[in-house]
């Protein structure tokens, strides 16, 4: 699971530390998803992260110079309170 919502610094993101950051390894419930590997994780980060940031960023670039302004919903449906927050 790649989370694009997350800093790819593990360093600058808190769910890191329960295995959530932006390349996750540790399930909502705290199970192991996929063990700890700097290589992998990096490849992750280049196939899935960084494309969807480029496009993200390209979007909102063509959007303000066409409207000179450009909103971007962050919507989720789940409760508040995960439990696995730091």
């Amino acid at each position: 699971m790649v989370d694009p919502e997350r800093f790819a610094d593990d360093a600058q993101e808190p769910m890191a530390a329960v295995g959530q950051g932006a390349v996750y390894t540790r399930t909502s419930l705290g199970r192991q998803l996929r063990l700890e590997d700097p290589a992998a994780r990096l490849l992750l980060l280049e196939r899935y992260f960084e494309p969807y940031h480029a496009a993200l960023d390209a979007l909102v670039a063509s959007t303000l110079a066409r409207f000179g302004r450009c909103l971007v919903p962050d919507c989720h449906s789940f409760a508040n309170r995960l439990g696995r927050e730091p």
